[in-house]
Formats: structure tokens, C-alpha cells, sequence
């Protein structure tokens, strides 16, 4: 991965990490970069590295409940909003095109299991 995407990635964890930092911002921000990428599966990789620190801390802590609650918006920020009445053939077709939301589920599920 180069070394921008890489550090704005990790840059955007340690200033989840802080409750004054506004998530949105965040979210924003990483969402662009991520947008910017050809090749998505390094950036999933990078940043489930970064998600699995905070998922070893077994307390409740500040810094980790901002990082779980800023992965959550970043996750949910690239769900479309749905119109009632679709069909389930759109719904199948939205989770091809959602890369990120995949590997998020294949993720959590591989955790599961351990």
C-alpha cells in the first residue's frame, strides 16, 4: 500500500481514538481516499489491522469505543439508502458492488470463529 493511504489510515484511527474529534470529518476523509484507490484489498487489509487493536482490548475504554463507533460509520457510510418496495435482485446486486462491506462481514465472521 502506498504510503499516503496507509498513513491517512492510520492517522484516522489515532484521531478516532480522541472523543473531540469530529467522526464525520473522519469518515469523510477516509471514504475519499478509499474512493481514490484502484485497488481496494490492500486498504481492507490496513484497515483491519488497525481494527483488530482495538478488538483485543477486553474493558471498556474510551479510545476503543470511539474507534469501534467511528469503524461503524465509516462501515455504514458506504450502505445506500434503500427505497421501500425494491426488489431482492437489487439488494443482491448492491452487495457486489460493496467491496468493503464484504470483506467487513467475511472479517467479523472469521473472528467469530476463533
Amino acid at each position: 500500500m502506498t504510503g499516503e493511504s496507509e498513513l491517512a489510515i492510520k492517522e484516522a484511527f489515532q484521531r478516532a481514538q480522541k472523543g473531540h474529534n469530529n467522526k464525520a470529518k473522519l469518515v469523510a476523509s477516509l471514504k475519499n481516499t478509499y474512493n481514490k484507490l484502484e485497488d481496494k484489498t490492500l486498504f481492507h487489509e490496513e484497515f483491519f489491522r488497525y481494527l483488530k487493536h482495538a478488538m483485543i482490548v477486553y474493558k471498556r475504554e474510551p479510545a476503543v469505543e470511539n474507534v469501534i463507533e467511528f469503524v461503524s460509520k465509516f462501515s455504514t457510510s458506504f450502505q445506500t439508502p434503500s427505497t421501500e418496495g425494491g426488489e431482492e435482485e437489487d439488494d443482491e446486486e448492491e452487495e457486489d458492488e460493496n467491496p468493503f462491506l464484504s470483506y467487513m462481514f467475511n472479517f467479523l465472521l472469521e473472528v467469530l470463529q476463533l
